[in-house]
């Protein structure tokens, strides 16, 4: 059951730098971009019982809307996979649309078209022990090469993956809540058209992921970014976050990393960036800077 209500405008918003992101809660043009999923677990009447317990507390003025659905997939796992992208166009490597309890397990993700993997409005997934690598197109919107968490997925565990030379490594956005980010290793990130410029490992971006946490991870660097609205309570724990990365060719298509003339990001080098739009997060035991 998806879990919604109106935004708060308090600190909920889907207005930022880039505009406003009617699409950033799939369904309402906006309105409702702050929301979790939940498993129900007992219906008794009018009682509904659910698993987990709310993150926040929704109000009644809000209109909270409670939205069943049946998800597609259920203990369904890919393990021990290598995706070889071949630039034929964009497209996710591996996708979870509407799943629950499914997993990817030590499987490489061999360059991609667009998302190396796509998580949405899911629930209770594993993504961990995998390598995913190198991108056709180093640029923002649908190529970001990345693990993006969306569409109020919640309960995820994303653990103990590397990411090398991805535009970005992994991203929360409309309404990601409750996941966890944890022991990954994400060094190389790059844009094609700005090469010496340091582009975070992990990014919010789009209204409204909140109570996510981000633990133990080696990143090159966080962007809370306010492109596209606003983000809560977020938590960043004993992670170490550069605010450089080493870059190296090919910056464009299919080749062999060339590590040995490789140089450092030397253009925007923040570690954590923590745009106006975001609230109530928290920074703990970090160690910051290369």
């Amino acid at each position: 059951m998806l879990i919604t209500e109106l935004n708060d405008t308090s600190f909920v918003t889907i207005n930022g730098s880039y505009g406003k992101c009617n699409w950033c809660d799939g369904f309402w043009q906006g309105a409702r971009s702050l929301g979790q999923i939940v498993e129900v677990t007992s219906v008794n009447g009018d009682k509904v019982g659910i698993n987990p317990s709310l993150y926040i507390t929704y109000k009644d003025s809000l209109s909270p809307l409670a939205t069943p659905f049946t998800v597609g997939a259920k203990y369904a796992g890919v393990e021990d996979l290598q995706v070889y992208a071949d630039s034929t166009g964009y497209g996710t490597n591996f996708s979870m649309s509407g799943t629950a309890y499914c997993w990817i397990k030590n499987c490489e993700s061999n360059y991609a078209d667009g998302d190396h993997v796509l998580v949405q409005y899911s629930y209770r997934g594993v993504v961990r022990d995998s390598y995913f690598h190198d991108a056709y197109s180093h640029t923002p919107g649908q190529t970001d090469a990345d693990l993006d968490l969306a569409n109020n997925t919640s309960g995820f565990l994303v653990e103990n993956n590397q990411f090398w030379r991805l535009h970005v490594a992994m991203m929360l956005e409309w309404g990601a809540a409750g996941n966890v980010i944890a022991y990954n290793y994400a060094f190389g990130n790059f844009a094609s058209n700005a090469v010496d410029a340091l582009f975070a490992a992990i990014d919010l971006h789009g209204a409204h992921p909140m109570f996510n946490l981000i633990e133990g991870n080696r990143l090159s660097g966080y962007c809370a970014d306010g492109g596209w609205g606003s983000s809560s309570d977020q938590t960043l724990f004993r992670n170490w976050v550069d605010g450089t990365t080493k870059i190296c060719n090919p910056i464009y298509g299919r080749g062999v990393p060339d590590t040995a003339s490789s140089w450092w990001a030397c253009q925007q080098n923040v570690a954590i960036e923590d745009w106006s739009e975001q609230s109530n997060d928290n920074f703990v035991g970090n160690v910051v800077g290369s």
